[in-house]
């Protein structure tokens, strides 16, 4: 599975924390400031991104899922970042931050602003081994990671068995199981209860409402939903992305093939939706 990961690769650090931010700490929201990823640009669809002395602090599922990563959130109110191999923790309001085994400091702590948890944008873009330019000029913040794809040796075909565990089972379940279908090119379903969705297009962002029913086309440019929701111990968060253009420039697997399908991600699991939906039997 995978996302325009400079959308989902923005993708879409997808709708985080149902908690309320910080007092006391004085922002500015950043005005006119673009963000973009392998030049897309990066939807922030509620709270944007402000100054904290000269740091420029952005919601960290956004961006982080803009560059490929996986975004957790714990009641402890530590963020974990999950890159492949590299894992980044940090817990708010601190400087400490744990790249792998390495602890390193931030000159600003994350924050707690507007229901999501932000981070200085440099630290996180070069922790997770992306380069960052900043045009004065025209305000641009653009952020650069290696976009090569690995061959594809024939072995990567679609997961027959999605892999489900105690960090995605619960909203696989509300969101896979008799909810989610494909119809010749066309994904419907109902935003399950508790569960955040955010839509994310190369023209913007919206944030889907619980209860409510969706039908979006694949094909080239249509975009992708991120999906979370806290999970029943209140531990963690679990995320999903389908991504409707299975010929995203930023999926690791070539789905190419399957044009009338979407794609599934799931922290470096990449599946089709079809096979997916047909994994998440399993589940009942």
């Amino acid at each position: 599975m995978k996302t325009n990961k400079s959308m989902k690769l923005i993708i879409s650090l997808l709708m985080l924390f149902n908690i309320v931010g910080i007092a006391g700490v004085s922002a500015a929201q950043v005005q006119g400031v673009t963000v973009k990823v392998n030049n897309k640009n990066v939807t922030f669809p509620d709270a944007k991104p402000y100054t904290e002395g000269d740091r420029v602090m952005i919601p960290i599922r956004f961006v982080s899922e803009a560059l490929g990563a996986n975004v957790g959130y714990s009641k402890e109110r530590v963020v974990t970042v999950q890159q492949g191999d590299k894992k980044i923790t940090m817990k708010v309001n601190s400087t400490s931050v744990v790249v792998d085994t390495v602890i390193k400091k931030l000159d600003v702590p994350a924050r707690l602003q507007q229901s999501r948890v932000f981070v200085p944008l440099r630290f996180v873009s070069e922790a997770l081994g992306a380069q960052v330019g900043w045009d004065q000029k025209q305000r641009i913040v653009s952020i650069t990671t290696d976009t090569k794809k690995p061959v594809d040796n024939g072995s990567q075909q679609p997961n027959k068995d999605f892999g489900w565990n105690q960090e995605n089972k619960d909203l696989g379940k509300v969101l896979f199981v008799d909810n989610i279908s494909l119809t010749n090119g066309v994904v419907t379903f109902t935003l399950p209860k508790d569960v955040k969705g955010t839509y994310y297009n190369p023209g913007g962002g919206s944030l889907l409402t619980p209860g409510n029913k969706y039908t979006f086309a694949v094909g080239q440019g249509k975009g992708f939903v991120s999906f979370s929701m806290v999970d029943p111990t209140n531990a963690f968060w679990e995320n999903f992305s389908v991504i409707f253009d299975v010929q995203d420039s930023n999926l690791v697997r070539d789905f190419s093939e399957h044009k009338k399908d979407a794609v599934v991600k799931n922290g470096d699991n990449e599946s089709l939706l079809s096979e997916v939906i047909k994994a998440a039997q399993s589940l009942k």
